[in-house]
């Protein structure tokens, strides 16, 4: 008997991310962003753990649902939000995930670092594909590639730009001077106010490599939205280190240009999540799991 069952493949992924109504998108947002500068703040409100959410977020995950709604991928794929608009994904189904505007607080204060990300997860939780809208217009987005390009290690770099973020927790001190360790002694260090942005300059050799690591406490830590953005730059020939912590959650993030670079950097960030807290935590290597 003919096996019929419909399956997610490459073309229908690539079906779905071309309707993206990328310029409405665009449109709709930086026209929140001219509103809200202009004092109308009844377009902001704060979510239950006081992060801010705007009009743009709900309203353009609902844009991108309708592009899904209308799509072959409709009835193959859960969906999952940020903003929590959508159905809720089956055991063992794809799923959709959409983190309508990261950098919200960007865009509130009228800056360009903002973007919106919609990612696929298969029926184990990894992330395959992904599309990543730059507010300044630019996508960089998963094409199936088979030969990734080669990467030039940090220790052959002249000086490594590399983006350091803890949520604010003053641990970068401790980061460049464990760098220098390694005998890289003139890091540029960077803290991108937005996931999205870092992994556009990761995408456009503008930045060396990405350190990401629990701030305080484990109390913040790095959600499966904000991770979407790494698809691409997999593709591309990026190396990534994921530390899971006992919670599921994402604890350390690291991107690296070569094997021997991620497994320093991710070293690295270990001794700094540990330092204070210790607690068993589950290295994942280029597998995205989020």
């Amino acid at each position: 008997m003919q096996n019929t069952e419909k399956k997610i493949t490459p073309k229908l992924v690539q079906l779905f991310f071309n309707s993206l109504p990328k310029k409405k998108i665009l449109e709709y947002a930086k026209n929140i962003q001219t509103l809200i500068l202009s004092g109308d703040d009844s377009l902001i409100s704060k979510k239950n753990d006081g992060t801010l959410v705007t009009e743009a977020d709900t309203r353009i995950e609902q844009m991108i649902i309708s592009s899904f709604n209308v799509s072959p991928l409709r009835d193959l794929c859960g969906i999952g939000g940020e903003e929590n608009v959508g159905n809720v994904s089956k055991p063992g189904q794809w799923k959709l995930l959409i983190d309508p505007i990261d950098g919200s607080s960007s865009l509130i204060k009228g800056k360009e670092t903002w973007g919106v990300m919609v990612g696929l997860l298969d029926k184990n939780g990894i992330l395959q594909y992904s599309w990543n809208l730059i507010s300044t217009g630019e996508v960089f987005r998963t094409r199936m590639t088979s030969v990734p390009l080669a990467k030039i290690s940090l220790s052959q770099t002249e000086k490594p730009r590399v983006d350091f973020y803890d949520y604010g927790s003053g641990q970068d001190s401790i980061f460049r001077s464990a760098l220098k360790k390694t005998g890289i002694q003139n890091p540029e260090l960077t803290s991108c106010p937005a996931a999205v942005w870092a992994g556009w300059e990761l995408y456009k050799n503008k930045l060396s490599a990405l350190v990401w690591v629990v701030g305080e406490n484990e109390k913040k830590t790095y959600p499966d939205y904000d991770l979407v953005f790494l698809a691409p730059l997999v593709e591309q020939g990026y190396k990534v280190r994921l530390g899971k912590l006992e919670s599921g959650e994402n604890g350390i993030v690291v991107v690296a240009p070569t094997e021997e670079d991620a497994d320093m950097l991710y070293r690295i960030a270990f001794d700094i999540v540990t330092e204070k807290t210790p607690a068993p935590i589950t290295e994942i290597k280029n597998k995205l799991i989020i």
